[in-house]
């Protein structure tokens, strides 16, 4: 089993552009405050990471004629006896093409540049982070229609709440919903792909409606393009404590029925694994923006009451920039689910039932579980 990278498309402009910014305070307001130069060392920091796949957007020739340009600069700095005079830009380039030679970058030549005009839906794009040249017009179109985070000069402070984490602590009997939890301190994100583990969140079908309805209402994009498919894997035990299952199916129609009540036009596919409960013990969701973790569970709330004491926290695994683990969790966690999913079995009474201790209902397709492979 490989390690998932997030995949990373970045115009060579756009580069240029932001490494150009020299400090001055964006325009954050309320609890979240930073500076350009924030911004700037974040994305500094993920493209030298060996926890992407970065696509260069600039042919091969131009890539050389860069290092071509800083050597002579360099020899003219010894001629002239004086330091030279390197800019932040090439500063950038020449990390990566050391950490590239290094083997700790996964780095690609891409001279063919992403057209965001152009139809955007394939799986090598859908799970990608793209730093663009391109409008902000081009970019929010791109967005709405595919679940992508398409970042520009002009939408760049848009996305600042990404380097942030966004939690809330909860105590029992609190009132409180998961829209609440999730959506109002701005962690909402596009995304097209979404994958739920909680051995418990599929036990009580009141609970479900209650829960899980808000949980896909907070997440769930309102609209894409027609041409995509929004697909969705549920990870559960599908069994109460004493191990006595329920009905799959009946479980199965009643998540899909909230899924068409909530978001009617939108195409989504959806599956659930029925897995034995040693298989996930942390309660987690993931996008292929967003990991969302809380440690009293997904069913937390009843009556519009927390039943207990807990935190959740979410935050975009990759722009997070206060810790380094936040990469190595989010990929550990699909390809662990990757794995259970891989193992799974479609289910078929003829030859098993309720008690079958690994299966899947549905469309076996997600595209977060398949880049984890």
């Amino acid at each position: 089993m490989g390690t998932y990278r997030q995949t990373i498309y970045c115009d060579i402009g756009f580069l240029e552009s932001i490494l150009s910014m020299q400090g001055t305070k964006m325009h954050c307001t309320g609890p979240l405050f930073c500076t350009d130069n924030e911004i700037a060392a974040n994305v500094r920091q993920l493209l030298i990471s060996k926890d992407v796949k970065l696509y260069l957007n600039i042919s091969q020739e131009e890539y050389d004629d860069i290092f071509r340009g800083i050597e002579n600069k360099r020899k003219e700095a010894i001629r002239d006896d004086r330091d030279p005079e390197i800019t932040s830009f090439e500063e950038q380039m020449l990390d990566i093409d050391r950490k590239r030679q290094e083997g700790l970058l996964h780095l690609h030549v891409n001279a063919e540049k992403v057209n965001l005009d152009e139809t955007l839906n394939q799986d090598k794009f859908l799970n990608a982070i793209f730093f663009s040249c391109e409008s902000k017009a081009v970019c929010e179109k791109a967005m709405d229609e595919f679940g992508i985070i398409v970042i520009c000069i002009e939408n760049i402070n848009d996305f600042k709440h990404l380097i942030f984490d966004h939690g809330i602590a909860l105590h029992r009997r609190e009132e409180a919903d998961w829209y609440q939890c999730l959506s109002k301190h701005g962690v909402a994100n596009p995304c097209n792909s979404l994958v739920i583990v909680d051995n418990y969140l599929l036990n009580d079908s009141a609970s479900i409606e209650e829960n899980l309805s808000k949980i896909l209402d907070a997440i769930l994009p309102k609209h894409l393009s027609n041409a995509l498919t929004f697909q969705i894997t549920l990870f559960t035990t599908l069994c109460n404590d004493r191990g006595i299952p329920y009905d799959s199916n009946r479980r199965f129609n009643q998540v899909k029925d909230i899924i068409e009540r909530l978001r009617p036009e939108i195409n989504f596919s959806l599956c659930i694994v029925k897995c034995s409960r040693d298989k996930f013990h942390d309660r987690t969701i993931a996008t292929n923006n967003i990991y969302i973790g809380c440690g009293g569970g997904f069913d937390l709330f009843k009556r519009g009451k927390a039943q207990k004491t807990t935190t959740v926290c979410a935050f975009h695994p990759f722009f997070y920039n206060h810790s380094n683990w936040s990469h190595k969790a989010y990929s550990d966690f699909l390809n662990d689910a990757c794995k259970v999913f891989k193992e799974s079995m479609p289910f078929d009474e003829s030859r098993m039932n309720n008690s079958f201790p690994n299966f899947t209902i549905g469309e076996k397709q997600n595209r977060l579980l398949n880049q984890a492979e």
